[in-house]
């Protein structure tokens, strides 16, 4: 959180909260689809309808020295 980009939106997960992001992307076909660039530690799927849908992903990582 900085001045420029404000608070992330959240939501309750058990008994603390995650900040989420919704992708909607028009993809210009009769199929909506797309890519995003990640970078976390948790990633979910789901509709906003609750119908069903196929994920394929790939990870890429590179591993860095923690610095103390």
């Amino acid at each position: 959180m900085d001045a420029e980009h404000g608070k992330p939106v959240t939501a309750p997960v058990g008994n603390g909260t995650i900040a989420f992001t919704l992708l909607k992307t028009d993809s210009g076909t009769s199929l909506p689809s797309g890519s995003a660039n990640f970078v976390g530690d948790a990633l979910s799927f789901h509709t906003l309808d609750g119908s069903k849908f196929t994920v394929a992903y790939t990870v890429d990582e590179v591993t860095k020295s923690l610095n103390k």
